[in-house]
């Protein structure tokens, strides 16, 4: 399950989202940075706004129901993007995000939506490719390069693919382009990358649930996560960040063939425990999905089809990492280049750790 983070530069902090039964949110501080695989070496952050409701009373989040899919700051307001995680059609989804008009005061900000960017009532694509992970789109003409907001066609890229029922979303990473200060109920957008969720169009190096399918199924499977995105200033990749299942054989709860183990192989996944998780394909890992933009920008220009695009795809590690291997979310602050990706459960097998990457485009 997602969480929202995002960068605030107007405070140099993270808006981060809670637990999903209220999905509350909260801004921390981000202290000064620690090279160091030694746990208690890090510094904590210390709260700057505390748990409060960004929608301002307009939406009951919980668990299984309503959660936040994605956050970005944009413009001194925080936009949300949000998810119904057990809707079971597309029908059930009307709109994809909504504002918070202060993201420095958020129990005092004014709420603005609900807006739909994709949304099938609309002639497109389901809500459930669009409404989680966000990033702004750069602008690297003043250093020679391309202005990526101008060539596909928006401000913010934003995606997703981590809904509890697949055939409603992306069966892999999804990237829509739009601009916030044209929100509606009917938002123009692009959509420049997604696999439709009916596997109409899934590439090879996926699966939902299947036996012997060895291990290599990274680019999407029934276990896979994918929780935020990336597309960093003076270069034209679009980072993905999530985890995924590598295991042989991807089981969903206990209703496979007895012939695929799949009893055996969930009562042995201790990372992803049964009752706490539906699908299963130990072991697991992170991993980064890497898009290039020269390949949204052909699906912009009608050469291509969103789902005729194939990521790279990296492995990622930490000497934090559980067994259970979650990212939950990623941010971005362009200023220093540095990426911070939020690591479910690493401390304790409760609490998040704050992992920094730093963006080097030098050749």
């Amino acid at each position: 399950m997602p969480i929202g983070v995002a960068y605030n530069a107007a405070n140099n902090s993270l808006i981060m989202s809670g637990h999903g039964n209220n999905s509350y949110v909260a801004e921390i501080n981000i202290p000064a940075i620690v090279n160091s695989s030694n746990i208690s070496a890090l510094n904590i952050a210390t709260v700057r706004q505390n748990f409060t409701d960004v929608s301002r009373g307009h939406h009951v989040f919980t668990n299984e129901g309503l959660i936040i899919g994605g956050f970005l700051v944009y413009n001194g307001k925080l936009i949300v993007g949000a998810t119904d995680y057990y809707a079971f059609d597309n029908d059930q989804e009307t709109w994809s995000h909504f504002v918070n008009t202060n993201a420095n005061s958020l129990a005092t900000g004014t709420f603005a939506g609900d807006y739909t960017v994709t949304s099938t009532g609309n002639g497109g694509p389901p809500v459930s490719i669009s409404n989680e992970y966000m990033t702004t789109v750069p602008d690297n003409s003043s250093s020679g390069g391309t202005n990526w907001q101008t060539a596909l066609g928006g401000t913010v890229l934003a995606g997703a693919m981590s809904p509890n029922v697949v055939s409603r979303t992306s069966l892999g990473p999804a990237a829509v382009t739009f601009n916030p200060d044209n929100f509606s109920s009917n938002t123009p957008h692009n959509v420049l990358m997604y696999w439709p969720g009916d596997g109409s169009h899934s590439p090879a190096d996926s699966v939902f649930v299947g036996s012997g399918l060895g291990e290599g199924r990274l680019f999407w499977n029934g276990s896979t996560q994918l929780n935020g995105v990336v597309f960093p200033n003076g270069t034209k990749t679009v980072l993905y960040f999530g985890n995924t299942g590598t295991g042989t054989t991807v089981c969903y709860k206990s209703g496979n063939p007895t012939a695929w183990g799949c009893d055996a192989i969930i009562a042995g996944d201790t990372a992803r425990p049964a009752g706490a998780w539906d699908i299963h394909a130990p072991t697991y890992r992170n991993q980064i999905w890497a898009v290039n933009a020269d390949d949204l920008l052909a699906v912009k220009n009608g050469s291509k089809n969103p789902w005729d695009i194939t990521p790279a795809i990296w492995p990622i590690s930490s000497p934090f990492d559980t067994s259970e291997h979650f990212i939950a979310g990623a941010a971005y602050d362009p200023a220093t280049q540095r990426i911070y990706v939020v690591e479910s459960r690493a401390e304790n097998g409760i609490l998040p750790i704050v992992l920094v990457y730093q963006v080097n485009t030098s050749p």
